[in-house]
């Protein structure tokens, strides 16, 4: 019996098992977060500034389902507020263009909302041209940045454990090979 080709087998077998899945999630991640950039780089290259005025603002509490049975609470600007275009009134509620990241401190956002999107206050408002509906207050693309951070660590970590993984098996494979019961 070859101990050396079973182990040899077994071990890249296991490498391609941990490692393949890993480089999905983290390839993923990283073409999610280009996406966003993407759709971001379009609108302001596109959109257009119309005034506008804030009707309504708050911060908004989600609760979410952690992997541990738990929950955890995001807290959201939710910004309520008026634009004309071409003579039509619209209302909209994005504040960014692109999802939102909420954060895990209700007194952050609140001071946010609080001194950017009082009630009354005149302010920017950018809209697609080709979907006057479609707006935004500020151009920022949060979740892209923390989609492809996430993504690039996955794929370094994945990488970097690939290489010793497999120099490891290397090293694995020469001490077998060097052993009696092994030829």
């Amino acid at each position: 019996m070859n101990l050396n080709g079973i182990f040899s087998g077994f071990g890249s077998l296991t490498i391609i098992l941990t490692t393949v899945p890993f480089l999905i999630i983290g390839l993923v991640f990283v073409v999610s977060g280009i996406r966003s950039f993407m759709t971001l780089s379009a609108a302001k290259r596109n959109w257009q500034p119309a005034p506008g005025r804030v009707t309504f603002s708050e911060v908004q509490m989600r609760r979410s389902s952690s992997g541990r049975g738990g929950t955890t609470t995001s807290y959201y600007p939710h910004v309520v507020y008026e634009y004309v275009v071409n003579g039509n009134r619209y209302q909209g509620n994005r504040v960014s263009v692109g999802n939102q990241v909420g954060l895990g401190s209700y007194q952050t956002v609140l001071g946010r909302v609080t001194q950017n999107y009082p009630p009354g206050r005149q302010l920017q408002v950018y809209y697609n041209p080709a979907n006057p509906s479609e707006s935004a207050l500020e151009f920022g693309a949060p979740r892209g940045t923390l989609f492809l951070a996430i993504g690039l660590i996955i794929l370094v970590i994945t990488g970097v454990t690939f290489a010793f993984t497999t120099g490891g098996m290397g090293l694995l494979n020469n001490l077998i090979s060097s052993l009696p019961i092994g030829n």
